[in-house]
């Protein structure tokens, strides 16, 4: 049985308005590092951007051990990311407000790595190597980044390669833990024309054994294995015009433990962190990412960017729904995404009592989910209602494939008005409009019942 569904919404105009008072303090303070965002698509202090917003330098991330962007999530206020679970999605929500794990309706909270929407739900744990800042901003920002979130941003700013440095550098970091925990970042960059032209290449390698034992073949859950590298070209020619080549290739081969210990069904052994099941969980991704950044500042000081992007993610889960050593019930989740964006931007330069930001967004994505149960007939009924073989019906796969095609287009703009030296007021306008057609299939046969 199939069926199809076409629908097209159309966002209509928002206008955010809200005023932001700033006091100067006379008496001596002591001195605080500066931190510099990009929040508002121009550089600026922190304490001058009227934003809810929560910074991570690159030596925090360091610190704090985080792997991925969902381990900051325990340092970040009123933003939830539990870890990622079925087929890697994520779930992100700032403030309460998220639209939780949706393969075809967007997200409330959006991802950007170096300012490009990143659309797969399975793909925003990124990897945190030679990463220079992340910036998480609460509240819409429709009328800042190129794709409509009403939850939040969370902007990630990788290291760009540095075309002023005269030698090659680099460095090289190991560690080692307990459950075999192994991981080595490295990172390098080199100048191949002084001032003008330089690569910076960067790689991760993760894994770890797991700490749950498989009664059923002696494998450890929770295990991981996880490459990300990356390359980054950058061309300055002179000090106005920059253009930016990224390449991002990340891959794992993961046996998690997503649905954790059965402690109430009839397999339950109560042993602490043991497990009997005959399938054993894996999950599997491939995600790569290209994107060419351009940037042109004119004479009178606007600035211009562009940004191109393109990404493909495929990834695969299988799980053993029923927790039990007999097999009962496998479910396998497979899924695609792929899109392709674009985003104009035009920044004013700083009055003194204004400046403002447009930009015209587009993007087109295609996105598969095909869940599919393929012993739910045979050994669900021979097991569980203790049916023959020979009364089994005919169907030994059941499923579902889902083909989501989304294509959007959006203009933006915000502004901001200094009404006097310590009040500032900013207003944004946004126009979406999202055309998306939905095909649905379902795969099998409905089982016979009689009653």
């Amino acid at each position: 049985m199939k069926i199809h569904y076409k629908g097209r919404m159309c966002a209509g105009l928002a206008i955010c308005l809200s005023i932001s008072v700033y006091a100067t303090a006379q008496t001596n303070t002591l001195p605080i590092d500066e931190i510099i965002v990009t929040a508002t698509k121009r550089a600026q202090k922190t304490q001058d951007v009227p934003i809810s917003l929560s910074v991570f330098g690159a030596t925090q991330i360091e610190d704090l051990r985080a792997d991925g962007l969902s381990d900051l999530g325990s340092f970040i206020p009123n933003m939830y990311q539990p870890p990622a679970g079925e087929a890697g999605q994520s779930n992100i929500a700032i403030r309460g407000i998220g639209a939780g794990i949706n393969r075809t309706a967007g997200r409330a909270v959006g991802v950007y790595i170096d300012g490009g929407y990143v659309s797969a739900d399975t793909a925003l744990d990124v990897a945190m190597a030679d990463i220079e800042q992340v910036e998480i901003l609460r509240g819409p920002q429709g009328t800042l980044f190129g794709r409509n979130t009403i939850g939040g941003a969370i902007n990630i700013t990788t290291k760009p390669p540095t075309v002023s440095d005269t030698k090659i550098s680099g460095r090289i970091q190991g560690q080692y833990g307990n459950f075999a925990r192994k991981q080595v970042m490295a990172n390098a960059n080199i100048p191949l024309i002084q001032d003008k032209l330089a690569i910076r290449v960067s790689g991760l390698k993760r894994g770890a054994d797991g700490y749950i034992t498989n009664l059923n073949g002696g494998r450890k859950l929770g295990s991981e294995n996880r490459t990300a590298l990356r390359g980054q070209m950058l061309f300055a020619p002179n000090d106005k015009f920059t253009a930016r080549l990224s390449y991002d290739y990340q891959h794992r081969d993961d046996h998690p433990n997503a649905q954790g210990e059965p402690i109430t069904n009839i397999g339950a052994d109560n042993i602490p962190y043991t497990v009997n099941f005959d399938q054993e969980e894996r999950q599997t991704q491939k995600a790569q990412r290209a994107a060419l950044y351009l940037d042109y500042v004119t004479d009178s000081g606007f600035a211009f960017k562009s940004i191109s992007a393109w990404s493909d993610v495929r990834d695969f889960y299988i799980q053993d729904s029923d927790r039990l050593p007999q097999a009962i019930t496998v479910n396998q989740f497979g899924g695609a995404n792929q899109d392709i964006a674009q985003e104009f931007r035009l920044s004013s330069p700083q009055y003194e009592r204004y400046d403002y930001v447009v930009g015209l967004y587009y993007l087109k994505t295609q996105s598969l989910y095909a869940p599919t149960f393929p012993l739910m007939s045979t050994a669900f009924l021979e097991q569980v209602f203790f049916l023959p073989p020979a009364l089994h019906p005919p169907d030994e796969l059941d499923g579902q494939r889902i083909v989501t095609n989304n294509e959007s287009i959006a203009i933006y703009g915000h502004g901001n008005f200094k009404l006097t030296d310590k009040i500032n007021l900013f207003s944004g306008l946004r126009y979406t409009r999202d055309t998306r057609n939905v095909d649905y299939a379902i795969l099998g046969k409905p089982l016979p019942c009689s009653g």
